[in-house]
């Protein structure tokens, strides 16, 4: 049963790995957005290793990070402290990752699995036929 699985996961490997390259883009996307859109002032007091907005490679991290919903309002209290207005930035990410990157991709992940599945499980029920007739014919 397991190994019916596992072959039905690897047959839908090109829909997992498109799925797994439009979050990179998406993450990185919304990453290179936000290090351009949000702006902390000097004088603002924040870890660097937690919320330097303007670092690319540090905000596509966070922003895979709240795409997990993890940490989802500590990473962005900074920044919501400085100005309200990034609030939509981060509700739009939130919101579209919820409806968006996430359901509708592994839906078709889903769909893909499963019709995989099924030409499996009708294969197995093929062979279980034949093996039931070669044995009645063995029998007689």
């Amino acid at each position: 049963f397991a190994r019916n699985i596992l072959k039905s996961i690897t047959l839908a490997y090109k829909d997992i790995l498109a799925y797994f390259i439009f979050y990179a883009i998406a993450i990185f996307s919304f990453g290179a957005i936000g290090s351009i859109i949000i702006r902390l002032p000097s004088d603002t007091p924040y870890d660097p290793m937690q919320s330097d907005y303007s670092n690319f490679f540090q905000m596509s991290f966070l922003m895979y990070v709240v795409s997990s919903y993890d940490t989802y309002p500590d990473y962005q209290m900074v920044a919501l402290k400085v100005s309200i207005y990034y609030y939509i930035f981060w509700i739009t990410f939130i919101f579209m990752n919820a409806l968006f990157f996430i359901n509708i991709p592994n839906t078709f992940i889903f769909m893909s699995f499963k019709k995989f599945r099924s030409k499996q499980i009708l294969i197995d029920e093929i062979r279980q036929q034949t093996s039931l007739v070669l044995s009645f014919i063995c029998l007689g």
